[in-house]
């Protein structure tokens, strides 16, 4: 399963040797999440892209390990302070960090079922009978607030209708593409909610679950997606 929390434009410091001071580089932010069958955080990752820096690149953040994308030049690292030496011809720079701290906007925990009886995911391969996913996303109080009130969640379930029929999903938005139907569930900034999906499932398989956070802002009394 893959999170992508959200991508945000941000600044960092590239120096400019002419003039001896530093001005700001744009700077992108992606962040994927590997959660686990459960809805646990296994992993968080952040690509960091810079546009046509010069010279080279000061940026922060609190990583377990970090991969230059871009070139062979190892990054300097004190504190939390990063360095990267830029080459003229790099153009934009791309670098990926393993975040050290695991803590979410939003807290999921996701059940299965069979038969009515909770089941480990890995004994639904295959599986026939009535099938129930149950995805409880609730707010991360201990994480920072901005996110919770700013961001919506996209949450996309996919099925393969020769493996799932007569599916029931209370609230979710159904796209058929070839052999698969998408199930898209919304959870709008500062919600705690509960998504079902129940299907009849023979021979049983699935893709994984992908959980987009968009910014979000309101207007007109309407929350419109960035």
């Amino acid at each position: 399963m893959i999170f992508a929390i959200f991508q945000s434009p941000s600044f960092a410091s590239s120096p400019v040797p002419q003039s001896g001071q530093a001005e700001a580089s744009i700077k992108d932010e992606t962040i994927f999440v590997n959660l686990g069958n459960d809805g646990g955080v296994e992993a968080i990752n952040v690509i960091n892209t810079f546009y046509r820096p010069a010279g080279e690149i000061r940026d922060y953040g609190d990583y377990v390990s970090i991969v230059n994308l871009t070139n062979a030049h190892e990054p300097a690292i004190e504190g939390n302070r990063i360095t990267f030496k830029v080459d003229e011809e790099d153009g934009n720079i791309n670098y990926q960090g393993e975040l050290a701290n695991r803590e979410l906007p939003w807290l999921f925990e996701i059940t299965y079922k069979l038969d009515g009886k909770k089941i480990d995911v890995q004994h639904l391969i295959g599986a026939a009978g009535h099938m129930q996913i149950i995805l409880d996303v609730r707010q991360n109080t201990d994480a920072l607030e901005y996110f919770r009130e700013n961001y919506m969640l996209q949450i996309n379930i996919p099925l393969e209708m020769d493996k799932a029929s007569t599916v029931y999903a209370p609230g979710a938005t159904m796209t058929v593409v070839g052999n698969t139907i998408t199930l898209a569930f919304t959870l709008f900034p500062g919600e705690s909610r509960m998504f079902v999906v129940e299907a009849d499932v023979e021979n049983f398989e699935m893709g994984g679950i992908e959980i987009a956070a968009i910014k979000a802002q309101m207007s007109l009394g309407q929350l419109e997606q960035d």
